[in-house]
């Protein structure tokens, strides 16, 4: 797993204007691209004050480690969860069961770059997030959610973030939809979006979700939604739904749910800023 510029950027416009500091947990270790300048100009130029490691021999290197990225980004402490030692984690635990009740409330972000889709047991994995999460911490999840066929045992639907963490009464919610250029050039860009509902059934590419939320208070019993409606059947623009709708209404089914899709794909890649 790797947070690399794109990620870098996303890091920095989802916690420059939200309090940053005490204990960070991420879901994998985590390897950073590029030299601590070039991360500190990045997290610049998106307005994130940057504070200076405590040991300066952490930031050498062509690559720095997840802990210097975290402090830089106001963080005291970064810990790590893995399922293997290979990586050296700090703890080696498997998201599929229960984290241990010393565990519970004790961090300010939970930060996961790619993991829960690896875990056969997604709503262990996001019950455990919520265990962790002290009230008043930040989620972040970077997820694939198309174009990422065996990269994974998941790729995740949007709706499954929003419905979860709006259940159990995180507020703050902000999501933004990463496309990527192609696998491996690391072009990417983004655009806002608040609703499933406005996104069309695939991009053609890889896309991510990168999905924040805040935890608002303490929980004794984790709740699990279940999708009352079906996102793909609404029309994200309202100023044009009737008139859409009444022109569907004249296609053959199969040609207005391609129409459907292709003004939805139109709309968000017409939102895109370049990461």
């Amino acid at each position: 797993m790797a947070i690399n510029r794109p990620s870098i950027r996303l890091l920095a416009m989802a916690l420059k204007d939200r309090l940053t500091s005490g204990r960070c947990i991420t879901y994998g270790v985590q390897t950073v691209s590029g030299t601590y300048n070039e991360i500190k100009k990045l997290l610049a130029a998106e307005g994130c004050s940057v504070r200076e490691p405590d040991d300066a021999s952490m930031a050498i290197g062509r690559t720095v480690q997840q802990d210097v990225l975290f402090k830089m980004l106001g963080f005291d402490t970064v810990e790590s969860i893995d399922v293997s030692d290979r990586e050296a984690p700090t703890h080696i635990l498997n998201l599929n069961m229960p984290i241990d009740k010393s565990m519970h409330m004790g961090y300010s972000l939970v930060y996961d770059g790619g993991t829960t889709e690896h875990c056969f047991d997604i709503k262990e994995v996001l019950s455990n997030t919520v265990r962790l999460l002290k009230t008043g911490g930040i989620v972040i999840h970077h997820l694939p959610i198309s174009g990422c066929l065996e990269h994974g045992y998941y790729q995740i639907s949007p709706s499954l973030l929003f419905d979860f963490y709006r259940a159990n009464n995180f507020t703050d919610i902000e999501a933004k939809i990463q496309i990527c250029k192609s696998q491996n050039s690391g072009k990417s860009c983004y655009f806002n979006f608040t609703s499933p509902a406005r996104l069309p059934n695939d991009f053609g590419r890889q896309a991510l979700i990168f999905f924040t939320a805040r935890k608002t208070a303490a929980h004794n019993d984790v709740i699990y939604p279940v999708q009352t409606a079906n996102p793909e059947h609404y029309i994200s623009n309202a100023k044009v739904e009737s008139y859409l709708s009444a022109v569907y209404r004249m296609l053959p089914a199969g040609a207005a749910f391609n129409a459907l899709q292709l003004f939805k794909k139109i709309t968000c890649m017409y939102g895109c800023k370049r990461l």
